[in-house]
């Protein structure tokens, strides 16, 4: 992980230009069945400070790593945590759909909306797969 970390923390902090540096990320990983299930549309934030302060805190930069090249395509929409209670804010929303493919690497703004589209692709030995990173602001 921290040799992971040498190499995504440069390049999410290019990606950012002009933002706070990165202090420190947050990881997870993703093993779904390779039957195409989806995930649903979301925003990535801290949901204790949600819960409790009632703020919208959201990672810097969200990073997706695909491990492996199957299941569906990771949809990101330009409908912003800003946004989303401005009332029809994602039925005008545009977005993008980056399918996965082995060792592919996907970078987005920590606060745009996003999920994970079903697929018809049935192969039940080969799990979609993805490591997710989030860099948090120093």
């Amino acid at each position: 992980m921290r040799q992971l970390g040498e190499v995504l923390i440069p390049l999410a902090e290019e990606f950012l230009t002009g933002k706070p540096d990165v202090e420190s990320m947050e990881w997870w990983a993703h093993k779904r069945s390779g039957r195409g299930a989806g995930h649903q549309l979301h925003f990535d934030l801290d949901e204790v400070a949600v819960a409790e302060e009632g703020t919208y805190p959201h990672p810097l930069v969200s990073v997706v790593l695909y491990l492996q090249g199957c299941g569906g395509p990771t949809l990101v929409t330009d409908v912003r945590v800003a946004d989303a209670g401005t009332g029809g804010a994602a039925a005008k929303a545009r977005a993008f759909l980056c399918p996965p493919a082995a060792g592919r690497l996907l970078l987005f703004s920590g606060d745009l909306m996003h999920g994970v589209c079903p697929c018809n692709v049935f192969d039940p030995d080969v799990p979609r797969t993805t490591l997710m990173v989030n860099p948090q602001p120093s």
